[in-house]
C-alpha cells in the first residue's frame, strides 16, 4: 500500500488558519453535499494529525486535533462514519488526548450498539438487508477493541469486549455467517 504525501506546512496553515468551517458541528440536518464531506473533513484532520506525529511535531498534531473537536460533529449520521469515528480516537489517544479519544470511543460504541441492535431485528426477517452494515459494525467495534487495548484504556475495552462478543454470538446463532 502507498502511504499518502502530505505537505504538513501547507495543510496545517490550511486547516488552521484558511478554511472556514461553517456550523457543520452544530447543525440539526446536514444536506447530501455537506453530508458527503463529513467523511473527507474526518479523514484530512486525522491524516494531517498521524502525519506531524510522524514528523515529531506533537504540539501540531495536538492543536490538529483540537480543531477537529470544535469542527466535527459528535453526532454519526451513518454507519460508514465509524470508520473515521474510530480513526478520530486513535489520533487523540496519539497526541495524548486520552479524554476526549474515549468520548469518541464511547460515543461510537453507543452508536455502534444501537444500531446493530437494530439491523439484527431487521435480519430476523430479511436476513440480508442489512448485511453489510452489520458486517462494518462488527469490524469497528473490533478495531475499537485493539485500539483501547493498545492504549490501555481498560473500561472502554471491556465494554467493547463485551459488546463485540453478544453480537459475535447473536452473528453465528442467526445463521447469516
Amino acid at each position: 500500500m502507498q502511504s499518502e504525501k502530505i505537505n504538513t506546512e501547507a495543510m496545517y496553515d490550511n486547516t488552521m488558519n484558511k478554511f472556514v468551517w461553517g456550523n457543520i458541528k452544530n447543525a440539526n440536518y446536514l444536506d447530501p453535499e455537506s453530508y458527503g464531506m463529513l467523511n473527507l473533513i474526518m479523514n484530512n484532520f486525522n491524516s494531517l494529525s498521524n502525519e506531524l506525529v510522524k514528523e515529531g511535531k506533537l504540539k501540531e498534531a495536538k492543536a490538529v486535533m483540537e480543531r477537529s473537536l470544535t469542527v466535527v460533529p459528535d453526532k454519526i449520521y451513518a454507519m460508514r462514519e465509524t470508520l473515521q469515528k474510530e480513526s478520530m480516537a486513535e489520533s487523540l489517544y496519539m497526541v495524548g488526548d486520552i479524554k476526549n479519544g474515549n468520548r469518541i470511543i464511547s460515543l461510537t460504541t453507543d452508536y455502534i450498539e444501537q444500531n446493530l441492535n437494530y439491523f439484527f431485528a431487521i435480519a430476523e426477517t430479511k436476513s440480508n438487508l442489512e448485511m453489510n452494515n452489520i458486517q462494518l459494525g462488527m469490524y469497528v467495534l473490533h478495531s475499537m477493541d485493539l485500539l483501547t487495548d493498545e492504549y490501555k484504556q481498560n473500561k472502554e475495552n471491556e465494554r467493547i469486549k463485551k459488546l463485540f462478543k453478544n453480537f459475535e454470538n447473536r452473528y453465528q446463532l442467526s445463521g447469516m455467517n
